[in-house]
Protein backbone atom coordinates (compact mmCIF):
# COMPACT_ATOMS: atom_id res chain seq x y z
CA UNK A 1 0.00 0.00 0.00
CA UNK A 2 1.33 3.58 -0.73
CA UNK A 3 0.23 6.86 1.16
CA UNK A 4 0.85 10.13 -0.49
CA UNK A 5 0.35 13.02 2.20
CA UNK A 6 1.57 15.92 0.35
CA UNK A 7 -0.07 17.74 -2.61
CA UNK A 8 0.06 15.27 -5.53
CA UNK A 9 -0.15 16.22 -9.62
CA UNK A 10 0.60 14.09 -12.40
CA UNK A 11 1.84 15.62 -15.97
CA UNK A 12 0.50 15.59 -19.28
CA UNK A 13 1.20 11.80 -20.88
CA UNK A 14 2.03 10.17 -17.25
CA UNK A 15 0.45 7.26 -16.29
CA UNK A 16 0.76 6.00 -12.50
CA UNK A 17 -0.51 2.07 -11.54
CA UNK A 18 -1.14 0.38 -8.48
CA UNK A 19 -0.88 -3.09 -9.94
CA UNK A 20 -3.71 -3.65 -7.28
CA UNK A 21 -3.04 -2.01 -4.30
CA UNK A 22 -3.80 0.67 -1.97
CA UNK A 23 -3.28 4.40 -3.05
CA UNK A 24 -4.11 6.95 -0.71
CA UNK A 25 -4.07 10.51 -1.29
CA UNK A 26 -3.65 12.58 1.85
CA UNK A 27 -3.26 15.80 -0.14
CA UNK A 28 -4.89 17.27 -3.10
CA UNK A 29 -4.65 15.56 -6.74
CA UNK A 30 -4.08 17.23 -9.68
CA UNK A 31 -4.38 15.38 -12.77
CA UNK A 32 -3.38 16.98 -16.64
CA UNK A 33 -5.31 15.63 -19.99
CA UNK A 34 -3.71 12.06 -21.38
CA UNK A 35 -2.73 11.18 -18.07
CA UNK A 36 -3.73 8.06 -16.22
CA UNK A 37 -3.95 7.01 -12.65
CA UNK A 38 -4.74 3.12 -13.21
CA UNK A 39 -6.04 0.88 -9.44
CA UNK A 40 -5.60 -2.18 -11.10
CA UNK A 41 -7.69 -5.27 -10.08
CA UNK A 42 -8.73 -5.14 -6.23
CA UNK A 43 -7.01 -1.98 -4.93
CA UNK A 44 -8.75 0.97 -3.41
CA UNK A 45 -8.01 4.82 -4.61
CA UNK A 46 -8.65 7.25 -2.09
CA UNK A 47 -8.53 10.93 -2.05
CA UNK A 48 -8.73 12.96 0.73
CA UNK A 49 -8.49 16.10 0.52
CA UNK A 50 -9.89 17.10 -3.19
CA UNK A 51 -8.39 17.91 -6.33
CA UNK A 52 -9.13 17.69 -10.21
CA UNK A 53 -8.48 15.05 -12.40
CA UNK A 54 -8.52 16.17 -16.32
CA UNK A 55 -7.02 12.70 -17.34
CA UNK A 56 -8.33 9.37 -16.91
CA UNK A 57 -9.38 7.69 -13.69
CA UNK A 58 -9.30 3.94 -13.61
CA UNK A 59 -11.15 2.53 -11.11
CA UNK A 60 -12.77 -0.84 -12.75
CA UNK A 61 -12.48 -3.69 -10.36
CA UNK A 62 -11.26 -1.78 -7.27
CA UNK A 63 -12.51 0.86 -4.45
CA UNK A 64 -13.49 4.04 -5.39
CA UNK A 65 -12.99 6.18 -1.99
CA UNK A 66 -14.04 9.71 -1.88
CA UNK A 67 -13.31 11.48 1.27
CA UNK A 68 -13.27 15.35 0.64
CA UNK A 69 -14.86 16.77 -2.61
CA UNK A 70 -13.52 15.78 -5.54
CA UNK A 71 -13.88 17.05 -9.69
CA UNK A 72 -13.36 14.87 -12.46
CA UNK A 73 -13.70 16.34 -15.61
CA UNK A 74 -11.79 14.20 -17.53
CA UNK A 75 -13.04 10.24 -17.73
CA UNK A 76 -14.25 8.18 -14.42
CA UNK A 77 -14.17 4.48 -15.55
CA UNK A 78 -16.01 1.67 -13.42
CA UNK A 79 -16.88 -1.25 -13.81
CA UNK A 80 -19.83 -4.16 -11.73
CA UNK A 81 -16.76 -4.94 -9.83
CA UNK A 82 -15.85 -1.03 -8.86
CA UNK A 83 -17.29 -0.51 -5.01
CA UNK A 84 -18.08 3.22 -4.36
CA UNK A 85 -17.44 4.82 -1.24
CA UNK A 86 -18.69 8.60 -1.35
CA UNK A 87 -18.44 10.66 1.55
CA UNK A 88 -18.45 13.81 -0.11
CA UNK A 89 -19.33 14.85 -3.56
CA UNK A 90 -17.70 13.24 -6.79
CA UNK A 91 -17.80 16.85 -9.06
CA UNK A 92 -18.48 15.37 -13.16
CA UNK A 93 -19.28 18.94 -14.63
CA UNK A 94 -18.05 18.70 -18.04
CA UNK A 95 -16.94 15.11 -17.51
CA UNK A 96 -17.59 11.58 -18.27
CA UNK A 97 -18.63 8.27 -16.41
CA UNK A 98 -18.33 4.55 -17.44
CA UNK A 99 -20.36 2.70 -15.16
CA UNK A 100 -20.92 -1.25 -14.53
CA UNK A 101 -22.95 -3.30 -12.42
CA UNK A 102 -25.69 -1.68 -9.70
CA UNK A 103 -24.66 1.63 -8.32
CA UNK A 104 -26.59 4.73 -6.26
CA UNK A 105 -25.10 8.15 -7.41
CA UNK A 106 -26.52 10.29 -4.87
CA UNK A 107 -23.66 12.26 -4.21
CA UNK A 108 -22.21 12.76 -7.89
CA UNK A 109 -22.77 16.36 -9.30
CA UNK A 110 -22.98 17.01 -13.43
CA UNK A 111 -23.94 19.66 -15.66
CA UNK A 112 -24.72 20.01 -19.36
CA UNK A 113 -21.47 18.90 -20.39
CA UNK A 114 -21.38 15.62 -18.13
CA UNK A 115 -21.50 12.23 -20.29
CA UNK A 116 -22.78 8.96 -18.69
CA UNK A 117 -22.04 5.96 -20.37
CA UNK A 118 -23.79 2.61 -18.96
CA UNK A 119 -22.56 -0.79 -20.09
CA UNK A 120 -24.39 -3.99 -20.43
CA UNK A 121 -26.94 -4.96 -17.40
CA UNK A 122 -25.73 -2.20 -15.22
CA UNK A 123 -28.41 -0.61 -13.11
CA UNK A 124 -28.31 2.51 -11.68
CA UNK A 125 -30.13 4.38 -9.27
CA UNK A 126 -30.34 8.35 -8.59
CA UNK A 127 -33.00 9.65 -5.92
CA UNK A 128 -32.44 13.11 -6.86
CA UNK A 129 -32.86 15.35 -9.89
CA UNK A 130 -29.97 15.75 -12.18
CA UNK A 131 -28.89 16.99 -15.77
CA UNK A 132 -26.33 15.70 -18.44
CA UNK A 133 -24.95 16.49 -21.71
CA UNK A 134 -25.14 12.50 -23.07
CA UNK A 135 -26.59 9.27 -22.33
CA UNK A 136 -25.83 5.86 -23.74
CA UNK A 137 -27.89 2.99 -21.76
CA UNK A 138 -26.70 0.39 -23.77
CA UNK A 139 -29.23 -2.41 -22.59
CA UNK A 140 -29.20 -1.06 -19.15
CA UNK A 141 -31.52 0.31 -16.50
CA UNK A 142 -31.77 4.27 -15.38
CA UNK A 143 -33.64 4.51 -12.22
CA UNK A 144 -35.04 7.54 -10.94
CA UNK A 145 -36.04 7.28 -7.43
CA UNK A 146 -39.77 8.87 -7.69
CA UNK A 147 -42.22 10.28 -9.97
CA UNK A 148 -40.60 13.76 -8.70
CA UNK A 149 -37.10 13.04 -9.45
CA UNK A 150 -36.27 14.79 -12.99
CA UNK A 151 -33.66 13.98 -15.67
CA UNK A 152 -32.58 16.30 -17.83
CA UNK A 153 -30.79 16.05 -20.92
CA UNK A 154 -29.25 19.22 -22.29
CA UNK A 155 -27.51 18.97 -25.67
CA UNK A 156 -27.01 22.54 -26.19
CA UNK A 157 -24.20 23.47 -26.72
CA UNK A 158 -22.18 25.97 -24.43
CA UNK A 159 -21.87 29.60 -25.51
CA UNK A 160 -18.38 30.10 -25.65
CA UNK A 161 -17.16 33.79 -24.10
CA UNK A 162 -14.59 34.63 -26.58
CA UNK A 163 -14.51 38.68 -25.70
CA UNK A 164 -11.16 40.06 -24.48
CA UNK A 165 -11.60 42.31 -21.44
CA UNK A 166 -10.63 45.78 -22.51
CA UNK A 167 -7.94 47.93 -19.79
CA UNK A 168 -7.84 51.55 -20.72
CA UNK A 169 -5.97 54.06 -18.69
CA UNK A 170 -8.38 56.81 -16.31
CA UNK A 171 -5.92 59.10 -13.82
CA UNK A 172 -2.65 58.69 -14.80
CA UNK A 173 0.66 58.56 -11.59
CA UNK A 174 0.92 61.98 -11.28
CA UNK A 175 5.02 63.15 -12.01
CA UNK A 176 6.85 63.57 -10.07
CA UNK A 177 4.86 61.49 -7.80
CA UNK A 178 6.20 59.72 -4.32
CA UNK A 179 7.38 56.14 -4.21
CA UNK A 180 3.91 54.13 -3.73
CA UNK A 181 2.00 56.35 -5.96
CA UNK A 182 -2.02 55.35 -6.56
CA UNK A 183 -2.65 54.34 -10.51
CA UNK A 184 -6.72 54.14 -11.71
CA UNK A 185 -7.67 52.37 -14.68
CA UNK A 186 -10.85 50.78 -16.16
CA UNK A 187 -11.81 47.37 -17.05
CA UNK A 188 -14.63 46.24 -19.48
CA UNK A 189 -15.06 43.08 -16.70
CA UNK A 190 -13.84 41.54 -13.68
CA UNK A 191 -10.89 39.33 -13.63
CA UNK A 192 -7.62 38.88 -12.32
CA UNK A 193 -4.61 41.66 -13.21
CA UNK A 194 -0.79 40.48 -14.20
CA UNK A 195 1.84 43.02 -14.09
CA UNK A 196 4.29 43.37 -16.22
CA UNK A 197 7.63 45.62 -16.37
CA UNK A 198 9.37 47.43 -13.36
CA UNK A 199 5.85 47.60 -11.64
CA UNK A 200 3.89 45.33 -9.52
CA UNK A 201 1.25 45.43 -6.83
CA UNK A 202 -0.54 44.20 -3.89
CA UNK A 203 -4.34 43.79 -5.68
CA UNK A 204 -4.80 40.75 -7.67
CA UNK A 205 -8.19 41.40 -8.90
CA UNK A 206 -10.81 43.81 -10.66
CA UNK A 207 -13.89 44.36 -10.90
CA UNK A 208 -15.70 45.71 -14.34
CA UNK A 209 -15.24 49.73 -13.98
CA UNK A 210 -13.23 51.69 -12.40
CA UNK A 211 -9.73 50.37 -10.31
CA UNK A 212 -7.28 52.32 -8.37
CA UNK A 213 -4.28 49.92 -7.52
CA UNK A 214 -1.40 51.52 -5.34
CA UNK A 215 2.07 50.39 -6.94
CA UNK A 216 4.93 48.66 -4.91
CA UNK A 217 7.60 50.89 -3.58
CA UNK A 218 9.87 52.42 -6.37
CA UNK A 219 13.00 53.67 -6.31
CA UNK A 220 13.76 57.31 -7.63
CA UNK A 221 13.59 57.29 -11.52
CA UNK A 222 11.51 57.35 -14.93
CA UNK A 223 9.14 54.19 -15.02
CA UNK A 224 7.95 54.03 -18.76
CA UNK A 225 7.67 49.94 -19.20
CA UNK A 226 4.80 49.08 -16.68
CA UNK A 227 1.93 47.43 -18.59
CA UNK A 228 -1.05 45.54 -16.81
CA UNK A 229 -3.21 43.07 -18.39
CA UNK A 230 -6.91 41.98 -17.12
CA UNK A 231 -7.83 37.89 -17.64
CA UNK A 232 -11.42 37.02 -17.28
CA UNK A 233 -12.72 33.78 -15.85
CA UNK A 234 -13.04 31.77 -18.78
CA UNK A 235 -9.59 32.51 -20.09
CA UNK A 236 -9.74 35.67 -22.05
CA UNK A 237 -6.95 37.94 -21.68
CA UNK A 238 -6.96 41.86 -22.53
CA UNK A 239 -5.10 44.28 -24.79
CA UNK A 240 -1.50 44.87 -22.73
CA UNK A 241 -2.08 48.25 -21.66
CA UNK A 242 0.84 50.61 -20.73
CA UNK A 243 1.17 52.97 -18.03
CA UNK A 244 1.71 56.21 -18.99
CA UNK A 245 5.29 57.28 -18.18
CA UNK A 246 5.64 59.29 -14.81
CA UNK A 247 9.17 60.11 -12.50
CA UNK A 248 9.32 58.49 -8.81
CA UNK A 249 11.49 61.69 -7.14
CA UNK A 250 11.74 61.28 -3.25
CA UNK A 251 13.38 64.53 -3.16
CA UNK A 252 10.64 66.17 -4.27
CA UNK A 253 8.37 68.12 -2.18
CA UNK A 254 5.05 68.63 -4.23
CA UNK A 255 2.55 65.67 -5.45
CA UNK A 256 -0.47 65.70 -6.90
CA UNK A 257 -3.70 64.64 -4.86
CA UNK A 258 -6.45 64.67 -6.70
CA UNK A 259 -6.47 66.09 -10.29
CA UNK A 260 -9.18 68.05 -11.38
CA UNK A 261 -11.76 66.38 -13.11
CA UNK A 262 -12.24 66.64 -16.80
CA UNK A 263 -13.81 67.67 -18.80
CA UNK A 264 -15.49 69.50 -16.20
CA UNK A 265 -18.60 72.45 -15.93
CA UNK A 266 -16.89 74.32 -13.24
CA UNK A 267 -14.90 77.33 -14.36
CA UNK A 268 -13.56 77.73 -10.80
CA UNK A 269 -12.14 74.42 -10.27
CA UNK A 270 -10.73 72.61 -7.01
CA UNK A 271 -7.19 71.42 -7.27
CA UNK A 272 -5.54 68.65 -4.21
CA UNK A 273 -1.67 68.76 -3.65
CA UNK A 274 0.68 67.85 -1.03
CA UNK A 275 3.55 69.82 0.11
CA UNK A 276 5.92 68.29 2.46
CA UNK A 277 6.63 71.25 3.90
CA UNK A 278 4.28 74.40 4.76
CA UNK A 279 5.37 77.98 2.67
CA UNK A 280 3.80 80.35 -0.13
CA UNK A 281 2.41 79.37 -3.06
CA UNK A 282 3.55 80.40 -6.80
CA UNK A 283 1.26 80.12 -9.79
CA UNK A 284 2.77 79.22 -13.14
CA UNK A 285 0.82 79.16 -16.50
CA UNK A 286 -2.72 80.27 -16.98
CA UNK A 287 -4.11 78.96 -13.69
CA UNK A 288 -3.99 81.39 -10.81
CA UNK A 289 -5.70 81.17 -7.29
CA UNK A 290 -6.11 84.00 -4.20
CA UNK A 291 -5.10 80.46 -1.95
CA UNK A 292 -1.21 81.28 -2.00
CA UNK A 293 -0.53 79.45 1.65
CA UNK A 294 0.34 75.84 1.79
CA UNK A 295 0.45 73.53 4.87
CA UNK A 296 2.68 70.94 5.84
CA UNK A 297 -0.19 68.34 4.25
CA UNK A 298 -2.87 67.79 2.13
CA UNK A 299 -3.90 71.41 -0.07
CA UNK A 300 -6.87 71.97 -1.62
CA UNK A 301 -7.26 75.30 -3.61
CA UNK A 302 -9.59 77.00 -5.70
CA UNK A 303 -8.57 78.82 -8.96
CA UNK A 304 -9.72 81.90 -10.47
CA UNK A 305 -12.53 81.64 -13.04
CA UNK A 306 -11.49 79.78 -16.06
CA UNK A 307 -12.67 80.27 -19.94
CA UNK A 308 -13.89 77.56 -21.94
CA UNK A 309 -10.44 75.66 -23.24
CA UNK A 310 -7.80 73.12 -23.07
CA UNK A 311 -5.22 73.43 -19.65
CA UNK A 312 -1.94 72.11 -19.77
CA UNK A 313 0.58 74.46 -18.59
CA UNK A 314 -0.82 75.23 -15.25
CA UNK A 315 1.81 74.66 -12.42
CA UNK A 316 2.46 75.35 -8.60
CA UNK A 317 5.93 75.82 -6.33
CA UNK A 318 6.16 76.04 -2.98
CA UNK A 319 8.53 78.52 -1.58
CA UNK A 320 9.10 77.62 2.42
CA UNK A 321 9.80 80.65 5.38
CA UNK A 322 13.74 79.94 4.84
CA UNK A 323 13.29 80.53 0.67
CA UNK A 324 13.97 77.13 -0.28
CA UNK A 325 11.84 76.52 -3.58
CA UNK A 326 9.89 73.31 -3.95
CA UNK A 327 9.83 71.40 -7.32
CA UNK A 328 7.77 72.79 -9.69
CA UNK A 329 4.48 70.43 -9.80
CA UNK A 330 2.70 70.47 -13.09
CA UNK A 331 -1.34 70.02 -13.06
CA UNK A 332 -2.75 66.95 -14.64
CA UNK A 333 -4.16 68.50 -18.04
CA UNK A 334 -8.10 69.25 -17.64
CA UNK A 335 -10.76 70.61 -20.22
CA UNK A 336 -13.59 73.41 -18.72
CA UNK A 337 -16.46 73.35 -21.39
CA UNK A 338 -19.25 75.17 -19.57
CA UNK A 339 -21.43 75.16 -22.87
CA UNK A 340 -24.53 73.17 -23.09
CA UNK A 341 -25.59 71.45 -26.50
CA UNK A 342 -28.26 73.19 -28.43
CA UNK A 343 -30.93 70.98 -29.47
CA UNK A 344 -33.33 71.49 -32.97
CA UNK A 345 -36.24 69.24 -34.50
CA UNK A 346 -35.26 68.01 -37.83
CA UNK A 347 -38.06 65.58 -38.42
CA UNK A 348 -41.06 65.80 -36.72
CA UNK A 349 -43.44 62.41 -35.28
CA UNK A 350 -45.56 62.23 -38.70
CA UNK A 351 -49.46 63.04 -37.60
CA UNK A 352 -51.61 61.11 -37.57
CA UNK A 353 -49.44 58.25 -37.53
CA UNK A 354 -50.70 54.45 -37.19
CA UNK A 355 -47.44 53.52 -35.95
CA UNK A 356 -47.24 52.92 -32.41
CA UNK A 357 -43.56 53.54 -32.44
CA UNK A 358 -42.66 55.85 -34.45
CA UNK A 359 -39.30 57.88 -35.28
CA UNK A 360 -37.75 61.19 -34.66
CA UNK A 361 -34.71 62.85 -35.61
CA UNK A 362 -33.79 65.86 -33.70
CA UNK A 363 -30.45 68.15 -34.22
CA UNK A 364 -27.66 68.32 -31.27
CA UNK A 365 -24.56 70.39 -31.43
CA UNK A 366 -22.29 67.49 -28.80
CA UNK A 367 -22.98 64.16 -28.22
CA UNK A 368 -24.53 63.49 -24.65
CA UNK A 369 -26.75 61.28 -22.89
CA UNK A 370 -30.59 61.81 -23.63
CA UNK A 371 -33.05 62.44 -20.81
CA UNK A 372 -36.66 62.17 -21.92
CA UNK A 373 -39.08 63.91 -20.52
CA UNK A 374 -43.25 63.72 -20.66
CA UNK A 375 -45.21 60.79 -21.68
CA UNK A 376 -42.12 59.76 -24.61
CA UNK A 377 -39.45 57.47 -23.86
CA UNK A 378 -37.05 55.86 -25.88
CA UNK A 379 -34.37 52.78 -25.50
CA UNK A 380 -32.00 55.16 -27.40
CA UNK A 381 -29.84 56.80 -24.49
CA UNK A 382 -26.54 58.52 -26.39
CA UNK A 383 -26.71 60.99 -28.52
CA UNK A 384 -23.66 61.80 -31.48
CA UNK A 385 -23.01 65.60 -32.70
CA UNK A 386 -25.58 65.93 -35.91
CA UNK A 387 -28.52 64.16 -36.46
CA UNK A 388 -29.88 62.06 -34.08
CA UNK A 389 -32.91 59.16 -35.11
CA UNK A 390 -34.95 58.06 -32.28
CA UNK A 391 -37.87 55.35 -32.31
CA UNK A 392 -40.25 56.24 -29.08
CA UNK A 393 -41.38 53.37 -26.94
CA UNK A 394 -44.61 51.69 -27.67
CA UNK A 395 -47.72 54.46 -27.35
CA UNK A 396 -51.36 53.93 -26.82
CA UNK A 397 -53.77 55.66 -29.22
CA UNK A 398 -53.97 59.14 -28.45
CA UNK A 399 -52.42 62.74 -28.88
CA UNK A 400 -48.76 63.73 -27.18
CA UNK A 401 -47.84 67.49 -27.13
CA UNK A 402 -45.65 67.13 -23.65
CA UNK A 403 -42.89 65.22 -25.22
CA UNK A 404 -39.34 66.75 -24.69
CA UNK A 405 -35.72 65.60 -24.75
CA UNK A 406 -32.75 67.24 -23.56
CA UNK A 407 -29.03 65.84 -23.75
CA UNK A 408 -26.32 66.18 -20.99
CA UNK A 409 -22.55 66.60 -22.18
CA UNK A 410 -19.69 64.62 -20.80
CA UNK A 411 -18.91 67.70 -18.77
CA UNK A 412 -22.54 67.28 -17.07
CA UNK A 413 -24.08 70.52 -18.79
CA UNK A 414 -27.48 70.31 -19.79
CA UNK A 415 -29.27 71.46 -22.84
CA UNK A 416 -32.80 73.48 -22.76
CA UNK A 417 -35.38 70.81 -23.20
CA UNK A 418 -36.14 70.39 -27.02
CA UNK A 419 -40.13 70.01 -27.03
CA UNK A 420 -41.10 67.62 -29.85
CA UNK A 421 -44.11 68.49 -32.25
CA UNK A 422 -47.63 67.01 -30.97
CA UNK A 423 -48.57 64.55 -33.19
CA UNK A 424 -51.71 61.78 -32.98
CA UNK A 425 -51.07 57.89 -32.73
CA UNK A 426 -54.05 56.22 -34.44
CA UNK A 427 -53.43 52.70 -35.13
CA UNK A 428 -57.60 51.79 -34.56
CA UNK A 429 -59.22 51.44 -38.56
CA UNK A 430 -62.49 53.36 -38.81
CA UNK A 431 -65.49 51.51 -39.26
CA UNK A 432 -68.60 53.05 -41.62
CA UNK A 433 -71.19 52.88 -39.47
CA UNK A 434 -74.20 53.99 -42.31
CA UNK A 435 -74.27 53.64 -45.67
CA UNK A 436 -77.85 54.62 -47.25
CA UNK A 437 -78.64 55.10 -50.99
CA UNK A 438 -81.07 57.47 -51.91
CA UNK A 439 -82.92 55.41 -55.33
CA UNK A 440 -83.60 52.48 -56.05
CA UNK A 441 -84.14 50.68 -59.87
CA UNK A 442 -83.19 54.29 -61.12
CA UNK A 443 -82.88 54.99 -64.59
CA UNK A 444 -81.18 57.00 -67.32
CA UNK A 445 -81.02 60.34 -66.12
CA UNK A 446 -81.72 59.65 -62.56
CA UNK A 447 -79.15 61.29 -60.18
CA UNK A 448 -78.01 58.57 -57.26
CA UNK A 449 -76.60 59.68 -53.84
CA UNK A 450 -75.12 56.94 -51.08
CA UNK A 451 -74.68 58.81 -48.09
CA UNK A 452 -71.75 57.60 -46.02
CA UNK A 453 -71.14 57.93 -42.28
CA UNK A 454 -67.85 56.84 -40.53
CA UNK A 455 -66.89 56.73 -36.91
CA UNK A 456 -63.95 59.41 -37.31
CA UNK A 457 -62.47 61.53 -39.90
CA UNK A 458 -61.44 59.43 -42.67
CA UNK A 459 -59.40 60.66 -45.91
CA UNK A 460 -61.95 60.91 -49.41
CA UNK A 461 -63.46 57.34 -50.12
CA UNK A 462 -63.60 55.88 -53.52
CA UNK A 463 -66.81 54.93 -54.28
CA UNK A 464 -68.19 53.33 -57.81
CA UNK A 465 -71.95 53.03 -58.25
CA UNK A 466 -72.75 50.79 -61.20
CA UNK A 467 -69.32 50.14 -62.11
CA UNK A 468 -68.35 53.92 -62.60
CA UNK A 469 -66.59 56.19 -60.49
CA UNK A 470 -68.78 58.23 -58.28
CA UNK A 471 -67.75 62.67 -57.11
CA UNK A 472 -67.53 62.06 -53.33
CA UNK A 473 -68.02 65.39 -51.31
CA UNK A 474 -68.14 65.72 -47.46
CA UNK A 475 -67.89 69.12 -44.82
CA UNK A 476 -66.46 67.22 -41.86
CA UNK A 477 -64.71 64.10 -43.43
CA UNK A 478 -66.88 62.05 -41.07
CA UNK A 479 -70.85 62.69 -43.51
CA UNK A 480 -69.97 61.79 -47.09
CA UNK A 481 -72.11 61.80 -49.97
CA UNK A 482 -71.67 60.14 -53.33
CA UNK A 483 -73.75 61.15 -56.35
CA UNK A 484 -74.07 59.49 -59.69
CA UNK A 485 -75.73 60.78 -63.13
CA UNK A 486 -77.34 57.30 -64.74
CA UNK A 487 -76.02 57.07 -68.09
CA UNK A 488 -77.49 53.87 -69.13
Amino acid sequence: DLTIENAFALSVGETLSTHGADLIFEGSVTTSSISTIDAGDGGMLEFQNGGTASGTINAENATFKIGSAYAVTGTLKTNSSTTWDLASNLDLSGGTLELGGTVVLDKVLTDNLTSFKLGEDTTVTRNQGFILGGLDLDNSTLTLGSATTDLTLDTTAPVLDTTAPVVAEVTKVSTPTYSTPNYTFSSSVAGTITYSGSCSSSTTSVIAGSNTITLNSLSDGTYSDCKITVTDSTGNVSNTHTITSFIVDSAATLFEVTPVTTPTSDNTVSYTFASAVAGTISYGGSCSSDNNMATADDNTITFDPLAEGTYSNCTITVTDPTGNVSNTLTISTFIVDTTAATLAEVTPVTTPSNDNTPNYTFFSTEAGTISYGGSCSSSNTLATAGNNIITINSLSDGSWSNCTIRVIDSAGNESAPLSMSGFTVDTTPPTLSSVNISSNNANTGDSIVLYIISSEPIQTPSVRIAGQAAQVTSNDGITWAAAYTMTN
